[in-house]
């Protein structure tokens, strides 16, 4: 299998001294997404404050592919090489790119109502695509009920699952890497409690797949999802 596109090729870190010909640093070698659904395309990760209407924002895709790319470059130069012998014994396969594919899939339940709909011209732009809010709007009981990371978790575990028939348990232990970075690991309690309506189900659902759909092509992680090995505890 070949390598993974090292996307951080092309990224430079603030305050690295010599540039090397490497972009500034956020902005990752731009890939093909010609073949991306308009609904996925429209999805949004970050947006300026007080920026009404909106004027600049970092789609979704883009944010996977830095945070994947960032992983990448710390895998590279900073994490200790016993770490990285550990994952890359215990995974059999590539590792890192295991690695990339973890933080690149940490946000992608940023694809749902409860997160979406906090910037209107953004959200507008959503629905034009077929990724429709719930008639009523409760913007606050939303992000409770259903706050992203935990969206994250649930998606993750569904696609492995569903999609790549992982054993449940396995399946958990991938997906709570992104149901926990925000500090705090959800509990059964808190995935059952996830409001289906606030997290997004049907057009929401198909275009969470098809983001680690892409994200799992992009980086070359087939051979684990059939071997279907958990991560190291």
């Amino acid at each position: 299998m070949s390598d993974p596109p090292d996307m951080l090729s092309v990224i430079r870190f603030r305050g690295s001294g010599s540039t090397q010909g490497r972009a500034p640093l956020g902005v990752t070698e731009l890939q093909d997404r010609s073949g991306l659904s308009a609904a996925l395309q429209s999805a949004w990760a970050k947006s300026l404050p007080r920026d009404v209407p909106p004027t600049h924002h970092l789609p979704l895709v883009q944010h996977c592919e830095d945070a994947g790319a960032v992983a990448g470059r710390l895998w590279d130069e900073w994490l200790p090489r016993a770490v990285r012998e550990r994952f890359t014994v215990h995974l059999g396969v590539d590792a890192r790119a295991v690695v990339q594919w973890l933080a690149a899939s940490h946000d992608v339940g940023k694809l749902s109502p409860a997160f979406a709909w906090q910037v209107g011209g953004l959200a507008d732009k959503m629905h034009r695509n077929g990724l429709t809010f719930p008639t009523v709007l409760d913007g606050p009981g939303m992000r409770r009920n259903a706050p992203h990371q935990l969206v994250s978790h649930h998606a993750i575990h569904r696609w492995l699952t569903v999609g790549h028939a992982w054993p449940e348990v396995p399946a958990h232990t991938v997906a709570v890497v992104s149901g926990g970075h925000h500090g705090r690991q959800p509990s059964s309690g808190m995935l059952t409690a996830l409001d289906p309506r606030f997290a997004g189900a049907g057009a929401w659902e198909d275009a969470r797949i098809e983001l680690l759909d892409h994200l799992a092509t992009l980086y070359g992680i087939g051979a684990w999802l059939t071997a279907r090995v958990p991560l190291p505890q």
